[in-house]
């Protein structure tokens, strides 16, 4: 829901070659994902309507196997334990800086195809 980052994450993305379907909402997403069906979802945890906590929940009810990496610029050690405790790949916090994004974009590629 973060527009600079959203543009900033994408263009990163996209600079090494990630396919990537940039959408501002946790409802957008849930659309666009049933046709574009991507290997990972990245999400803020904190948005307006449905959390990225709720966003992860729906998204295991319809696609178990989506990697799901949370975002968030207020990380708190609770935040990180309940977006892993409820099956997040990751919980990264905000800036995210390149080298920890391409790593864990590594990590969640690898355990994609492995």
């Amino acid at each position: 829901d973060d527009p600079g980052l959203l543009r900033l994450l994408t263009i990163r993305l996209r600079s090494q070659k990630y396919e990537v379907e940039p959408v501002d909402s946790a409802a957008r997403a849930l659309a666009v994902i049933a046709g574009f069906r991507p290997d990972l979802v990245i999400t803020d945890l904190r948005m307006a309507q449905m959390d990225g906590i709720m966003l992860l929940r729906e998204l295991q009810r319809r696609w178990p196997s989506l990697n799901v990496i949370m975002l968030t610029a207020h990380g708190t050690i609770p935040d990180a334990v309940k977006a892993t405790q409820s099956g997040a790949f990751a919980f990264l916090t905000k800036p995210v800086e390149q080298p920890s994004l391409a790593a864990m974009l590594a990590r969640v590629m690898q355990a994609t195809a492995g």
